[in-house]
């Protein structure tokens, strides 16, 4: 979900903190993004102007989620389980500098009794060997607070040394963007 993921998606520094930076009305509190070994591990809290439940709604329909993250191409239902979940494709096109690549992923994705969306990474489908995301939405002082925590295993090589960096900046560059567009979507 990154879109939420993720978009997502979502796609895509150095374990960076940001306490309190604002981009728009959005309050980040936190951004921090470290890898250990090929894991790479997301946890972004932040403030929006919004609802709880406007927020999940759209971070919860995939349809949504190219509205959340410019680079992302139409995700596609693939499947829906009988338990709920939803298998989504989609990708991301991501450049840096003259270099771009295209990032498909298939997750599975549902929304758990407490609110919380959750997403796994289809093993073999998706340019990732592994991945899991969970978006947390409660209220907070009027607000809406977002915690999104993610471990993502890249399925695809990364240059020694910048790779690495390069995948963080673009994670915590998506996040933010993200959240300003959900809040500007999900605005009462």
């Amino acid at each position: 979900m990154q879109n939420a993921a993720a978009c997502l998606l979502l796609l895509f520094i150095v374990a960076t903190v940001c306490a309190s930076a604002r981009a728009g009305e959005v309050t980040i509190r936190m951004l921090e993004v470290t890898r250990s070994d090929d894991t790479y591990v997301v946890d972004f809290d932040v403030l929006l102007v919004t609802t709880p439940a406007s927020a999940r709604a759209i971070l919860s329909d995939y349809k949504n989620w190219p509205r959340l993250a410019e680079n992302m191409s139409k995700p596609t239902l693939v499947k829906t389980f009988a338990d709920g979940r939803q298998r989504i494709r989609l990708s991301f096109r991501s450049c840096v500098l003259f270099i771009c690549r295209t990032i498909r992923q298939l997750k599975d994705v549902w929304v758990r009794p407490n609110g919380d969306i959750i997403s796994v990474m289809v093993s073999g489908e998706s340019d990732f060997r592994s991945g899991r995301e969970r978006w947390h939405i409660e209220p907070e002082q009027g607000r809406t607070r977002l915690r999104y925590h993610a471990e993502l295993v890249p399925g695809f090589s990364l240059p020694p040394l910048i790779g690495p960096w390069i995948l963080k900046r673009k994670l915590r560059q998506t996040l933010i963007k993200t959240a300003t567009n959900l809040e500007v979507l999900a605005a009462p």
